[in-house]
């Protein structure tokens, strides 16, 4: 699901027990989920609504659900949020300009979301698109988080939100709610733990120190019948979706499987009638749903064969030319290895990093045992540090190109990463990108 437009309600399920009756608790060391949590101080079930799917765009509501080793709830979160522009697509998410009115900013409620967040695994269906758009808030906002390795249920079960539930006798009822998201969604991780390879990388939280203080919310459940959205919205409750916001809405729910059934096909092709829309406008929205999953997949410089595999067989149902998946991501296209940073390994940095000179690198990478060299085509030169690992390198007057499959016996690694060396961690082991 790439925008989780498919949601169960906002009832109390089987995880949070009523008021009063004790909570069932299993045994940590026999739940499925106690092998995936490492050394992290439990799990946080996320889901946001949207504006959109781009990367402009913004968070409308967000939960979190806090689950222990053992599956149980610990804390549940969740607001209606102000993103102080259009709202997007009610007809999918149900919330109106009136809802989001009194809602608070995101900037009120990160640290509370930063609280939850930390040192907790992160858990969604279809945990890119939800990362993206809560770090591109926190980035606003210039907080840096290091998301760990989550889990992510739609990798686990390729199946839309609606039939991953079902299939596994997890009742959803009604549609687009975060909170309702997070709680199917942590009944699922659940039923799906065996999936994962364990143990998940928790996220982290840099530069902030966040608290669970209290913050002001406004939780969809709170809402009176007079601000909530009416089957059809009126125009005076919230803005006319454009055709483009209805078709693209349409096309995320109809994607969320990754399969475009000829029911959907021919849902899709009525709304573009109706709207007006035509064969070369259609064709434009499609490009830009796809460039947005792009977006999302270069959004850690790195795109794996299961991103790429996912863009390719986007680019294939919505009858696009592969190559505008692979003229972006070809670059990105690296294989993870692990250098030793063991005393005497040569090293070459290039291009300008924002934390350092080039100097300084060099004489950090000599105070901890690494031979610096100038030249990348230098014999002997072990490790390119590079600020985009992404970009080609260009070295001497001839302009020449480090390949793939130039000097496989190479790596190379994002210049941020050399930080560590001053901590005083090398000799240590690296995730590098191999040449």
């Amino acid at each position: 699901m790439w925008t989780n437009t498919i949601h169960p309600p906002v009832t109390p399920n089987t995880l949070t027990p009523a008021a009063g009756v004790p909570e069932p608790r299993l045994n940590a060391e026999r739940s499925p989920l106690s092998r995936l949590l490492g050394s992290a101080a439990g799990f946080a079930v996320l889901d946001v609504e949207t504006t959109g799917v781009y990367n402009a765009d913004r968070v409308v509501e967000i939960a979190i659900v806090t689950l222990d080793a053992a599956g149980a709830v610990v804390d549940e979160f969740d607001t209606i949020v102000n993103p102080y522009r259009d709202v997007g697509p009610t007809d999918i998410h149900g919330l109106t300009a009136a809802m989001v009115a009194n809602a608070p900013a995101f900037e009120d409620i990160a640290d509370r979301v930063m609280a939850l967040l930390e040192d907790k695994i992160v858990v969604a269906h279809n945990i890119g698109f939800n990362t993206r758009l809560v770090g591109l808030e926190f980035g606003r906002l210039d907080i840096e988080i290091d998301w760990g390795t989550g889990l992510d249920t739609y990798s686990a079960t390729r199946q839309k939100l609606t039939d991953a539930c079902s299939a596994r006798g997890i009742r959803l009822e009604d549609a687009h709610c975060a909170l309702a998201d997070t709680r199917a969604t942590a009944e699922l991780v659940v039923a799906v733990a065996d999936h994962f390879n364990g143990p998940a990388l928790p996220a982290h939280i840099f530069g902030h120190t966040p608290t669970l203080g209290s913050t002001r919310i406004l939780p969809r459940g709170t809402l009176t019948t007079l601000t909530r959205s009416p089957a059809q919205p009126s125009t005076d409750d919230a803005p006319a979706q454009t055709p483009s916001h209805r078709y693209t809405a349409l096309l995320t729910e109809a994607l969320a499987d990754l399969k475009l059934t000829p029911t959907e096909h021919a849902e899709l092709q009525t709304l573009a009638e109706a709207d007006g829309l035509q064969s070369h406008a259609v064709t434009s929205l499609r490009r830009d749903f796809v460039n947005s999953l792009i977006d999302e997949a270069l959004d850690d410089s790195v795109v794996t064969d299961d991103e790429m595999e996912r863009l390719i067989r986007l680019s294939a149902l919505l009858e696009l030319d592969p190559k505008l998946v692979t003229a972006r991501t070809n670059p990105y296209r690296f294989d993870h290895i692990a250098v030793e940073l063991t005393p005497g390994l040569t090293v070459c940095f290039t291009g300008d990093c924002p934390t350092h000179t080039r100097d300084e690198l060099r004489t950090l990478a000599s105070e901890h045992g690494l031979v610096p060299t100038s030249s990348v085509t230098s014999k002997g030169c072990r490790l390119l540090v590079a600020t985009d690992p992404a970009q080609p390198v260009h070295q001497g007057s001839s302009g020449t190109q480090i390949r793939h499959s130039h000097r496989v016996d190479r790596g190379l690694l994002e210049c941020p990463a050399i930080a560590r060396i001053r901590a005083g961690t090398a000799p240590t082991r690296w995730c590098c990108l191999h040449l």
